[in-house]
């Protein structure tokens, strides 16, 4: 969250040699914090390699529901959105009930999703589902994620003031987080929402 990629990079590695040095090693914990880190460091690319040799590596059905969401977010910000359907219906389908985090983050993917096939309306309706499943917890890096895809939802339906105003909030949790990077990056979005043409003035 601080930008210091090399040396998160570096814990990664160090903390994947410790699990493999284990009867259990725990290597879908490593893929996720590397994929995670390659996330905010923009490389959805790096992040995707991540998960896919953790899938090769992986034993019979190990938290697979779990790397789908993931997956299909690297894979949605590649601009790969066909490839990260399938993933996105695969968290859908077996994400429990009772995991929030994870109904959290197949309804951000898959709402951005329904918004590129130009499903608005449902899409709205599965964003905003996620940011009301997270509002109740101390996700703050999560909560700020949900409101940033509420408004990339929002800004492919066209409704450009109400994204900026989604990103806003997003802007805060982050800000509150501490997360520079992803602080940084929705004060990029907000600065290109508001330099839109169709964006009301003094939004």
């Amino acid at each position: 969250m601080l930008g210091r990629f090399e040396q998160a990079r570096e814990c990664i590695a160090r903390s994947k040699a410790i699990s493999q040095e284990l009867v259990a090693p725990e290597l879908w914990f490593v893929a996720e914090c590397f994929a995670q880190v390659e996330l905010l460091a923009n490389d959805p690319a790096a992040a995707e390699r991540g998960l896919r040799e953790w899938e090769v590596q992986r034993r019979h059905g190990e938290r697979a529901w779990w790397a789908a969401s993931l997956m299909a977010e690297t894979l949605y910000r590649q601009g790969r959105f066909a490839d990260a359907e399938p993933y996105a219906r695969v968290a859908q389908a077996e994400t429990s009930e009772a995991d929030v985090y994870l109904q959290i983050m197949w309804r951000n993917v898959g709402s951005k999703l329904l918004a590129r096939q130009g499903d608005f309306d449902r899409a709205e309706e599965l964003a905003r589902e996620a940011v009301e499943l997270g509002e109740p917890t101390d996700w703050l890096n999560l909560r700020g994620d949900t409101l940033m895809d509420l408004g990339e939802v929002l800004r492919l339906a066209g409704r450009l003031d109400e994204a900026v105003a989604a990103v806003k909030q997003a802007l805060s949790l982050y800000t509150q987080k501490r997360n520079i990077v992803s602080t940084r990056r929705a004060r990029a979005v907000i600065k290109e929402l508001r330099a839109s043409p169709t964006t009301a003035s003094g939004s």
